[in-house]
């Protein structure tokens, strides 16, 4: 993983790494469940596991081409969710399906918190919406339901609310961390590239400066000024009033 130079670049990279992490992983765990599926007679969750691999390897590449790493993981996020709550709801292999509904629900918070790409609000909001529809599938006579006993139905939800609600903690305490480095790495930057007088930039930050400038920042003009008697203010007013003259003249230039 190339982590990157700025905190932008190491964000975005470590985006697009756990996205493959997710879709390389996702895809080994349901081969191995399609392969169970087809050998105990299940043709119809073997065929759905397949189409979810299929479905996670192009959101993989997808993400890579495009770049576009937050509607990858709306989508993955809505992938983690479906599947969790058709296993549970279906039984999987005579009812072990409910096994492998915690990792994705995990997979669900994670996806849509844990990168970066939405609020705690959101977080709380998408958790809600999974574990009502998780209740109603449970509920339902409907559909093809595994008859679980309702001692089963209730560590189930409980279980998965669980999860969820410390994946939600966990973020919450990681988005925190991120603001409070990001926020000492940007006044490191601006205290090394800039004169703690004056605040303008120093010799570095304007190399900096420079080396950023592109084609729109063009026609650009260069100024040398001298502060006319400069030398007369320190000597009859002191290095002080010297320091004072030079903050106004740096605030009328930035002006």
């Amino acid at each position: 993983m190339k982590f990157g130079k700025s905190p932008q670049e190491i964000e975005h990279n470590r985006k697009d790494f756990l996205i493959a992490v997710y879709a390389i992983v996702g895809v080994l765990i349901m081969s191995s469940l399609v392969t169970l599926s087809i050998i105990n007679g299940y043709s119809m969750l073997g065929d759905i596991l397949i189409a979810n691999s299929v479905f996670s390897l192009g959101l993989m590449v997808y993400s890579r081409i495009s770049q576009r790493v937050r509607l990858v993981s709306y989508l993955f996020a809505a992938q983690g969710g479906i599947l969790g709550l058709f296993l549970v709801v279906h039984g999987g292999i005579e009812g072990t399906g409910v096994y492998y509904t915690p990792a994705l629900a995990l997979a669900l918070a994670l996806i849509m918190i844990m990168l970066g790409i939405t609020s705690m609000r959101s977080g709380f909001i998408i958790s809600f919406i999974f574990l009502a529809a998780l209740v109603t599938g449970l509920d339902t006579e409907q559909f093809d339901v595994y008859p679980y006993s309702e001692m089963h139905k209730s560590r189930i939800i409980i279980g998965l609310s669980c999860i969820l609600i410390m994946a939600l903690i966990a973020e919450w305490m990681r988005i925190q961390s991120y603001a409070a480095i990001s926020q000492a790495n940007l006044q490191l930057s601006v205290n090394a590239n800039h004169d703690p007088l004056t605040r303008l930039l120093n010799r570095r930050g304007f190399e900096i400066e420079i080396d950023r400038m592109g084609g729109t920042d063009f026609p650009a003009a260069l100024a040398v000024i001298n502060i006319d008697h400069f030398k007369k203010i320190n000597d009859e007013y002191g290095h002080d009033a010297g320091d004072i003259a030079l903050q106004q003249i740096a605030e009328h230039l930035t002006q």
